[in-house]
């Protein structure tokens, strides 16, 4: 008899914060959730765990950034409006974020004159903050390959009873249709994948890729540095997809002005 347990994470709501948003590049209203790691028998665990961190998701993008315990920081009960919630939750973040309040306006205003340091940070850092999103698909990837994959063996299946006839030596056979399996399931995950990129990655960078016009080069770099994370959006990033669908978006200097604050 085998018995699965270990750890795992459970979240608890913890309440709203004013915090300044890496993908947005604007102060946004973070909803704050304490997480615990819990020991866990059959997926079922009995007590709260112990709080390891906390996370804080961008109530307008998504995007989600770790803080660890020993980060103090205080939160509002329920949500409002941003500059009550700025009020009662960061009254300094104006002074905290001076650095990337700066860098956001250069960005804005005059891309041209962004040091290379500059643009990979502004490259690279939405990617971290969008990265969760990147490892919560990871499991529908493979549920979404495991249904493709009986599919394919069903499919698999009937190219055999076909080509059985046809072809007299067996291993010919059998190699056709193990290629028809592989081959159904490879562009099964790539689509899938390719599609959540665009979807829910490319269209929250958008605004800031367009204000900056990366090069394919400077895309590449990019999946270097994120290449000793091991993160699932470093391996999906595909520079030339990301291009193309910035070609097909609104002109840079049209959206500038749509990012631009109100």
């Amino acid at each position: 008899m085998f018995i699965i347990w270990g750890k795992k994470q459970k979240r608890f709501p913890e309440g709203f914060i004013a915090n300044w948003c890496a993908v947005c590049h604007e102060m946004r209203e973070f909803k704050v959730t304490r997480i615990h790691l819990a020991s866990h028998v059959y997926y079922i665990s009995f007590s709260k765990g112990d709080p390891v961190g906390h996370t804080f998701t961008c109530q307008h993008c998504g995007a989600e950034h770790y803080r660890n315990l020993d980060q103090a920081f205080h939160t509002a009960s329920e949500s409002k409006p941003l500059d009550l919630l700025i009020e009662e939750t960061n009254p300094n973040c104006m002074e905290i974020w001076q650095e990337d309040v700066a860098l956001s306006e250069k960005m804005r205003q005059r891309p041209q004159e962004l040091s290379p340091a500059e643009r990979q940070h502004l490259l690279i850092q939405p990617l971290y903050h969008l990265s969760y999103l990147a490892e919560k698909q990871g499991s529908n990837v493979t549920l979404t390959g495991l249904l493709t994959g009986t599919a394919a063996f069903v499919l698999g299946a009937l190219i055999s009873s076909l080509l059985g006839p046809l072809i007299d030596h067996p291993l010919w056979v059998v190699g056709i249709t193990a290629v028809s399996i592989l081959g159904l399931l490879y562009l099964s995950i790539s689509y899938n994948r390719n599609r959540f990129m665009r979807r829910e990655v490319y269209a929250r960078l958008k605004p800031v890729y367009l204000a900056i016009q990366p090069s394919e080069a400077e895309i590449n770099q990019t999946k270097i540095t994120l290449k000793p994370t091991k993160l699932k959006i470093g391996n999906w990033l595909n520079a030339r997809a990301l291009l193309k669908f910035l070609a097909n978006s609104p002109a840079g200097a049209q959206s500038r002005e749509q990012f631009s604050p109100a």
